[in-house]
C-alpha cells in the first residue's frame, strides 16, 4: 500500500481544512504500523468519489485523495520513527490520532496541528536514519506526462459520472 502513491482521507471538516492546505511539492511523512515509514513529496491532490480498486474495505470512502512521490521506494529495511519515539522524543502524541489523519505542521493559527519546527526535526532524522536524499529525485519527463494524462482521465471520468447521475 505504501508504494502505490495514492492515499485518501474521509471528507470531514477537519480533514478537508487540512487537505486543502497541502500544496504540490509539500513534504509528507507517512505513518503506519506504529511508526513513520515513508518520506514523500506531494504530487497532487483531488477530490474524487471514483472507486479505488485496492481499497478493498471501502473503495469510495476516502474521497480526499493525495498522490505522493516516495523518496524511499519501499518500506523494506527502513528504520521507522516509532510511535514511542514520536511521543517521548518529539512530543507528538500519535496514540491520540485516528487511524487515518492528517497531521499538519506549520502555522498553528492557520489550522496546523503542530509547529513546523517539529516536522523539520522528524524529516531530517528520518532521512538521516535511512540514508535517504533530502532533495526530490528529478522527474522522468515520460513518467510526468503519464501522470498528467492519468489525472486528466480521472477528471474526465468524474465529469462523465456526474453527467450520468444528473441524467438519472
Amino acid at each position: 500500500l505504501y508504494e502505490r502513491g495514492l492515499w485518501g482521507f474521509t471528507d470531514t471538516v477537519e480533514h478537508r481544512e487540512r487537505w486543502e492546505q497541502l500544496d504540490e511539492g509539500a513534504r509528507v511523512l507517512l505513518y503506519g504500523d506504529m511508526g513513520i515509514r515513508m518520506a514523500c513529496y506531494l504530487q497532487s491532490r483531488e477530490r474524487s468519489t471514483r472507486p479505488v480498486e485496492f481499497w478493498t474495505k471501502d473503495p469510495t470512502g476516502f474521497p480526499l485523495h493525495v498522490y505522493l512521490e516516495p523518496i524511499n521506494p519501499s518500506i523494506e529495511a527502513i528504520r521507522p520513527l516509532t510511535r514511542d519515539q514520536l511521543v517521548t522524543k518529539y512530543g507528538i502524541p500519535i496514540f491520540k490520532v485516528a487511524r487515518f489523519a492528517i497531521l499538519l505542521f506549520g502555522d498553528k493559527t492557520k489550522g496546523a496541528t503542530y509547529p513546523l519546527e517539529k516536522f523539520e526535526k522528524l524529516w531530517a532524522d528520518f532521512l538521516r536514519n535511512n540514508n535517504l536524499p533530502s532533495e526530490p529525485k528529478p522527474q522522468d519527463p515520460i513518467q510526468q506526462l503519464q501522470r498528467q494524462l492519468q489525472e486528466k482521465n480521472r477528471k474526465i471520468e468524474d465529469l462523465e459520472e456526474l453527467l450520468r447521475v444528473k441524467e438519472d
